[in-house]
């Protein structure tokens, strides 16, 4: 039997449970991003930059919570678009 854990959530006075067969590739590769990002702390440097990921429009207010990642693309896409027509 394959080792496992448990992710679990509460949410609206419910508990999420979902279960979770180990990975030690996805563990090792955890490990070694965290590893670089402390290193970047660290050493007071910013990590390079992900173009999908990481994207700055100059005066636009991005919510600082509640969004989901989709919402979030769709935010910035439709904030971009006028500089895509220019």
């Amino acid at each position: 039997m394959r080792p496992k854990g448990y992710l679990v959530f509460f949410c609206n006075d419910e508990l999420l449970k979902f279960e979770i067969a180990r990975d030690e590739a996805m563990i090792q590769m955890i490990l070694t991003k965290g590893r670089e990002f402390f290193a970047c702390c660290r050493e007071k440097r910013e990590p390079a930059l992900d173009p999908e990921r990481d994207v700055y429009i100059p005066g636009m207010k991005m919510p600082r919570s509640g969004l989901t990642q989709p919402a979030t693309t769709a935010c910035l896409k439709s904030a971009s678009s006028p500089l895509r027509t220019r």
